[in-house]
């Protein structure tokens, strides 16, 4: 029996089997009519069918394809739904009456059509009340548990389609034991007017009761997943508000439909703005509560507090027509908000506010958005102090923020810092363009108070020539703005007072009595500057373009000597010592490499060992580590020197190239004219003992000795070095002492004087000995 049993059920499990395999492809046509006239009394509404097929697995019944269900023609001309494929399950009696009622209807990839008539009702409301006249007797006697997989519905309000609808719905509607109808709901809002998105999916499942006479009344439990922030707004405004992160919420909705109780959690997380990364593990939860008129399409919410709790954002939403045309409002308000708190949400929305700065204060006041409006608010910032590493902290009373639309104003603000100067600070954000712009006034502040406390705070690169100031004080104002990505740009004007300037290369900072600073379109500019480099008084203007190029200098000394102007330059000309250093060619350090000046230098008295040389003036061409000084010219009295000289810094020690003349310089033994090249190596001594020149000269009234005078001398000189000094050879000499002609050439001794080898033009041999233009080295002076 037990082996028979068991054949049975096999037997029967595989006709069922079979039956379901072979019911798709059976033709039910003959049913058609019946199936047809069946759905639309379950459905109060006319019916057109397609194909028709029996179905097994779906439980007992038929499967319906292409399923066009009319509207009332209160609701428009355009179908209630149109279905792809419609299961329809019969209902248990039905198998034994033959009469066919169904139990449930599946509506496959249905795109539905809800539409608020002219008149005010819901096409849909007449399935809710089909469904709850048959409390009476069976919950499906007469409305059948209708789901709906992969649909999508449309909204129609008369004649004006919504571009909202919501895609991929999955659905259940069916009376419980009780009357009530069972609602289960999943779907993903969208718009007609956007390309495919995600705006994050929302579920719900409740009860729709109709306690009779009333309206009929909610109870649902609604959950949005986490979504994106940006892609939800955009659900009901078009325009993205460039603030990006997620958002995830649960609530419960309880009451009639014209006032449905609202509470619920909403969580924020990963708030940033659209162009930066969120930061992680960052998000916060809050609690609302709020009301929904459904037929007004009116939802109002706000944050959820007890009445005796003080919270320092409460945030409040409102959108009306939300499914016709909607139109929404949202706005925080903040009471004794941590400023902190707001800086750290302005640094996840981009403004450039560095993690080193650290805020203290309280931030009072309110932000709202809406739709068509934008953003707008006010907000004000009491007792707030900004504190930097390693510097002083600077202080503000009270500020005020503006914001209109997407500008974000700083209305002009006195900041205090620790040693009670003060200065004015004013700023504006462009959110959409992103540009971001700060002006600051001050009166005679300290340079070391704020000459990097503003960069600081925009996270920028310190302010020019002001950021190389040791002390001394500044006043006057700076702008700061920065586009977007491109680098932020100073400008602005302002006087530097009884500061010191570290320069590269040189061995003293620059101490500055006096210098006027502008700033434009990255081009610097310091005029009237008034000072001592070392022991020398000068007088300059200094140009330069932050982004690259020449710098441009004019410099007027008013003394200095030759000794001090090394001593002050030692840095760059000599910048290794020690033994190794003559073997070993040290690499330019990279200030000088990046070293790009032209200009001009006047040094109005040039001394040697406090005797005066001339008035010097050159041009200057100093790019990297070859400095060039054309169009030189030294005067004094009648002399006048003129020429090229060129220095070469790429080694251990300076390398000369000097080319040029001399005219009327005159010795105690005559007066020359020379033309020439000399070049040499080395720091003071070095420079003659390493000396080497060549070129022609002229004299005039030479006195060679007491008995020995040359009315005039000309000829060509060579000065090679060699280790006791500098050799002298004339050659090429022509001379005359008014009664004989000489040709010949001549040899410097160490000790200064010249012997000549001289020939008449009678061919008489003539040596003289005396001082023609004496060359001594070091240790012979």
């Amino acid at each position: 029996m037990r082996r028979k049993l068991l054949y049975a059920v096999l037997a029967l499990c595989a006709v069922v089997l079979i039956l379901g395999i072979l019911a798709p492809f059976l033709n039910a046509d003959r049913f058609r009519e019946r199936i047809r006239e069946a759905l639309q009394s379950a459905l109060n509404r006319k019916v057109e069918v397609g194909e028709v097929h029996f179905n097994v697995f779906t439980g007992p019944g038929f499967s319906v394809d292409d399923v066009l269900i009319a509207d009332d023609p209160a609701a428009g001309v355009e179908p209630f739904a149109h279905v792809n494929t419609l299961q329809a399950r019969l209902q248990f009696k039905s198998l034994f009456t033959w009469k066919i009622a169904f139990s449930k209807l599946r509506l496959i990839e249905p795109s539905v059509n809800l539409v608020k008539t002219d008149a005010g009702p819901w096409n849909i409301q007449a399935f809710f009340h089909r469904a709850a006249s048959g409390r009476d007797t069976s919950p499906h006697a007469s409305f059948p548990d209708i789901e709906i997989q992969d649909g999508r519905i449309n909204f129609k309000f008369g004649l004006l389609k919504s571009v909202f609808y919501i895609n991929d719905t999955d659905a259940e509607i069916y009376p419980n034991s009780s009357g009530d109808l069972v609602l289960s709901f999943s779907g993903e809002p969208a718009r007609t007017d956007r390309s495919a998105q995600t705006f994050g999916r929302i579920s719900a499942k409740g009860l729709l009761h109709n306690p009779g006479a009333s309206e009929d009344e909610l109870n649902m439990a609604m959950q949005l997943e986490r979504s994106a922030l940006s892609e939800l707004v955009r659900l009901f405004d078009a325009r993205d508000l460039g603030v990006h992160g997620h958002v995830a919420s649960n609530a419960t909705l309880s009451g009639p439909l014209s006032h449905i109780t609202i509470a619920g959690a909403l969580n924020v997380s990963d708030l940033h703005r659209w162009d930066l990364m969120p930061a992680e593990g960052e998000d916060f939860m809050l609690k609302y509560r709020g009301l929904l008129n459904f037929p007004a399409q009116q939802l109002d919410l706000e944050t959820d507090a007890a009445p005796d709790e003080k919270i320092p954002a409460a945030l409040k939403f409102k959108a009306t027509d939300f499914i016709t045309a909607p139109k929404w409002a949202a706005s925080v308000l903040f009471q004794d908000l941590p400023a902190a708190s707001l800086v750290d949400m302005a640094r996840r929305l981009g403004a450039a506010v560095p993690s080193s700065v650290r805020v203290e204060g309280s931030v009072n006041g309110g932000i709202g958005v809406s739709t068509p409006g934008g953003l707008q608010g006010q907000l004000r910032v009491a007792n707030a102090s900004f504190s930097f590493p390693d510097a002083s902290s600077v202080r503000v009373a009270a500020a005020d923020i503006l914001i209109a639309d997407r500008i974000t104003t700083l209305t002009p603000t006195e900041l205090t810092l620790d040693n009670g100067h003060s200065a004015r600070i004013e700023a504006e954000y462009d959110n959409a363009a992103q540009d971001f712009s700060m002006r600051m006034d001050t009166n005679v502040v300290t340079a070391a108070d704020l000459k990097s406390a503003p960069a600081r705070l925009v996270d920028a690169a310190s302010i020019p020539v002001l950021a190389l100031c040791r002390q001394g004080a500044w006043d006057g104002t700076v702008r700061y703005r920065k586009k977007g990505d491109s680098p932020g740009e100073w400008s602005g004007a302002f006087e530097l007072q009884n500061t010191q300037l570290d320069l590269p290369g040189v061995a003293t900072p620059l101490r500055i009595v006096s210098a006027a600073v502008e700033i434009d379109a990255g081009k610097v500019q310091i005029k009237n500057l008034r000072g001592h480099l070392g022991e020398v008084p000068v007088q300059a203007e200094y140009h330069f373009d932050i982004g690259g190029g020449p710098h441009s200098l004019r410099l007027i000394a008013s003394q200095a000597s030759l000794a001090e102007l090394q001593r002050l330059f030692l840095p760059t000309l000599r910048r290794r010592q020690g033994f190794l250093a003559r073997f070993r060619r040290a690499p330019a350090p990279e200030w000088l490499q990046d070293r790009n000046i032209e200009g001009t230098i006047q040094i109005r008295r040039l001394a040697l060992d406090n005797e005066p040389v001339c008035a010097f003036k050159t041009r200057i061409a100093w790019n990297g580590t070859t400095a060039q000084f054309t169009n030189a010219t030294c005067t004094l009295d009648d002399l006048e020197a003129s020429g090229r000289i060129t220095i070469n810094l790429a080694g251990s020690v300076p390398q000369y190239r000097l080319s040029g003349t001399i005219e009327n310089f005159e010795s105690p033994n005559g007066n020359y004219d020379f033309e020439g090249e000399f070049g040499s190596s080395g720091l003071g001594a070095e420079v003659l003992l390493n000396a080497s020149s060549k070129g022609v000269f002229t004299g005039r009234d030479v006195r060679l000795s007491n008995d020995t005078t040359l009315r005039e001398v000309t000829g060509a000189f060579e000065l090679t070095p060699a280790l006791t000094g500098p050799r002298l050879a004339l050659s090429k000499i022509q001379a005359s002492d008014g009664v004989d002609s000489f040709t010949g050439q001549g040899t410097g001794l160490a000790d200064g004087r010249i012997v000549l080898d001289l020939t008449t033009a009678a061919k008489r041999q003539v040596k003289l000995t005396g001082s023609l233009f004496a060359v001594r080295t070091p240790a012979t002076q």
